[in-house]
């Protein structure tokens, strides 16, 4: 396995963060994150990671985590992980579902990064005692299509989502088996 961490958003690691930005790291797929990130940060470091971790909190039922994924061997920042689930959301147990998000920065890519972040989260996943968890990618992006299909996971699609004609997306989901403690 790769020597990386999934570390709280901190100031430590602002400035390997920072890089990433300015390089061409798109930390969402919304349209000039990079560059709304970058001023963000500029205006007021401290802010941004308590902004950051803010988000990394429950919400009543909900709870999102902010993970950014750090090369310890290379003290360098590769990409970000975001956790969603809902622990309380559906009365049934067995309905309760996450949602996880990884992306790596281009030049990180194809190196397993990708997937050795993806493990590690979904081990995340089955410590909150969510039995689903679900990860959508773009539908026209076959490298991320494979990392998934070839987890040791049984995933199923269960829809293709668009948000307008080319932001296609795939999801993907799993149901963990049955656990007596969970």
């Amino acid at each position: 396995m790769l020597p990386i961490r999934l570390l709280e958003p901190c100031a430590d690691l602002l400035d390997r963060y920072a890089a990433a930005l300015r390089h061409g790291f798109e930390p969402s797929p919304r349209p000039n994150a990079g560059l709304s990130e970058l001023e963000e940060l500029a205006e007021d470091p401290r802010s941004f990671v308590r902004r950051r971790l803010d988000r990394s909190t429950h919400f009543g039922a909900r709870w999102t985590q902010y993970r950014w994924i750090f090369d310890v061997e290379a003290c360098d920042f590769v990409g970000r992980v975001v956790l969603r689930g809902d622990a309380q959301g559906s009365a049934r147990r067995s309905l309760r579902t996450s949602h996880v998000d990884v992306l790596i920065a281009p030049w990180w890519r194809r190196r397993g990064y990708g997937t050795t972040a993806l493990h590690m989260a979904l081990r995340a996943v089955r410590a909150n005692h969510l039995p689903v968890v679900q990860l959508a990618c773009p539908a026209n992006d076959a490298a991320a299509i494979r990392m998934i299909e070839h987890q040791p996971y049984a995933w199923r699609t269960v829809e293709t989502a668009t948000r307008d004609l080319q932001q296609a997306r795939l999801v993907y989901r799993h149901r963990f088996a049955n656990r007596s403690a969970a």
